[in-house]
């Protein structure tokens, strides 16, 4: 009587496991896509500066942010901008830290001391 009993719950499981499993195979199948972009940090919107009426006696900064054309690029606008305009303050800057790293004193100085400035990406 056991051995029937036990007999008939393996078949009874067994059973149950060839229902599921059909009903699994025949089932569309779902997919989930997760977003490639990842989570982006918030971002503080800064608005754009006033527009100055002309550069005369005023400081723009040349900034080479590190990039390779930037050392041929920077160098020869500067000059370039001295010989054009000799009423605009021209400084040059390199920045230290590589070109994916950010430089707070170089941006507060250029903030501080600066009119305008010109970033060289330089690509």
């Amino acid at each position: 009587m056991l051995i029937r009993k036990s007999l008939f719950l393996y078949l009874f499981i067994f059973a149950l496991g060839l229902i599921l499993a059909a009903h699994s195979f025949g089932a569309e199948p779902i997919y989930k896509a997760l977003n490639p972009r990842g989570i982006h940090p918030d971002i503080t919107l800064v608005p754009l500066s006033k527009r100055l009426p002309d550069l005369k006696n005023k400081v723009v900064y040349i900034v080479n942010i590190g990039k390779p054309a930037a050392d041929l690029l920077c160098p020869e606008l500067e000059k370039l901008m001295k010989e054009a305009a000799p009423e605009i303050n021209i400084v040059y800057k390199k920045k230290v830290s590589p070109y994916m790293m950010d430089e707070p004193n170089l941006w507060k100085e250029i903030g501080e001391k600066g009119s305008a400035a010109i970033v060289a990406i330089a690509d």
